[in-house]
C-alpha cells in the first residue's frame, strides 16, 4: 500500500470518529491499522479494559477497536464484556484473526454490543476499515438519538424510526426505507395515512435532520461540516429540511436536536395508535 491517502479516501477518514482505541492489540495488528487510518483519526492504543475505560472517559467522539481473543486467552471476554455494558453507547469493532482469534469468542461479543467484524489481514485496505468504522459510527450515533426520542415514541413505529436513524448517515429515501423493512412504499404510505402518522417522505426528513444536528452539537462543527459529513449535496439542502421538518417559516441556521424531538412529538399528537401497524 502507497505511504499517502486519496483526497477522498482522507475526506472519508475525517467523517469517523475522530478517535480509535485500540484495546490489547498486538504490535503487528497496531501497524496494519496505523497504516490504514495514518491517525486520520488518530489511534490511542490500551493494553487492557482499565486503560481503555480511563481513555473513553476523556475522549468524545469515539469508536472502540477489539482483538477478538484465543481459546487460550477467554477469560478476557468478561473485561471486554464489563466494559461494553459500562459504555453501552460506544460504537465497538471487533477485529478477528483467524489464525489466533476464537470463533466463540467472536459470538460471545457479537452478543454484548459490537457493531462491526474485521480481520486482521484487511485493516491494511483503507476501504475496507473506513466501510466498517463507518457503519459501526452510524449505527453508535443512532442509538443515541434513539434514546433520547424513544419515549416520545408508539411501539408500533419504533422499528421503523429506529431503520430511518440507522440509515440516515447517509442519503435515504422512502423507497430505500420501505425496502430495508420488507414492505412497499406504496403501502408504507397508506398505512401511514391511516394512522395519522406523518408521511414517510417527513420521517426519512427527520432522521436525516436530527443526524446532521446531532453532529454540530456534539461535534461542534458547522453546518456546512455536518452536511459534507452525512453526504447532502450542500449546507443549503440541510437548511431546506430544517424549514420542512421544524415547520418555521425561515431557514434554521443550526438545528439542536431537541427542536427535532419536540417537533416528533407534536406530529404524533394526532397519531391513531390502534389503527398503527406500519410493518
Amino acid at each position: 500500500m502507497s505511504d499517502w491517502l486519496t483526497q477522498e479516501q482522507e475526506a472519508a477518514l475525517r467523517r469517523l470518529p475522530s478517535t480509535l482505541i485500540e484495546v490489547a492489540f498486538p504490535r503487528s495488528v497496531e501497524l496494519r491499522l496505523h497504516l490504514a487510518v495514518r491517525s486520520v483519526p488518530r489511534v490511542l492504543r490500551a493494553s487492557n479494559c482499565a486503560v481503555a475505560a480511563t481513555q473513553l472517559q476523556e475522549a468524545g467522539n469515539v469508536c472502540l477497536m477489539l482483538l477478538v481473543p484465543g481459546t487460550n486467552q477467554l477469560d478476557l471476554i468478561g473485561d471486554y464484556n464489563r466494559l461494553l455494558r459500562w459504555y453501552p453507547d460506544v460504537p465497538v469493532v471487533a477485529v478477528f484473526d483467524r489464525v489466533s482469534s476464537s470463533s466463540a469468542a467472536l459470538l460471545e461479543l457479537g452478543r454484548n454490543g459490537v457493531c462491526e467484524v474485521v480481520e486482521c489481514g484487511e485493516l491494511e485496505v483503507v476501504s475496507t476499515v473506513v466501510n466498517s468504522l463507518r457503519r459501526c459510527h452510524a449505527i453508535g450515533v443512532s442509538e443515541r438519538i434513539w434514546k433520547v426520542c424513544i419515549s416520545c415514541v408508539p411501539e408500533s413505529l419504533a422499528a421503523l424510526l429506529r431503520r430511518a436513524l440507522q440509515l440516515a448517515h447517509e442519503p435515504l429515501t422512502v423507497a430505500l426505507l420501505a425496502k430495508e423493512m420488507k414492505i412497499p412504499g406504496a403501502t408504507l404510505r397508506m398505512r401511514c395515512a391511516s394512522a395519522a402518522l406523518p408521511a414517510p417522505k417527513w420521517l426519512v426528513s427527520w432522521a436525516r435532520v436530527t443526524t446532521a444536528a446531532y453532529f454540530i452539537e456534539t461535534y461542534h462543527c458547522s453546518i456546512e461540516d455536518a452536511a459534507s459529513a452525512l453526504e447532502f449535496p450542500n449546507a443549503l439542502r440541510v437548511k431546506d429540511l430544517c424549514s420542512e421538518v421544524l415547520g418555521r417559516g425561515a431557514r434554521i441556521a443550526q438545528p439542536r436536536v431537541s427542536d427535532c424531538v419536540d417537533a416528533l412529538r407534536a406530529s404524533l399528537r394526532k397519531c391513531d395508535f390502534r389503527a398503527c401497524q406500519l410493518v
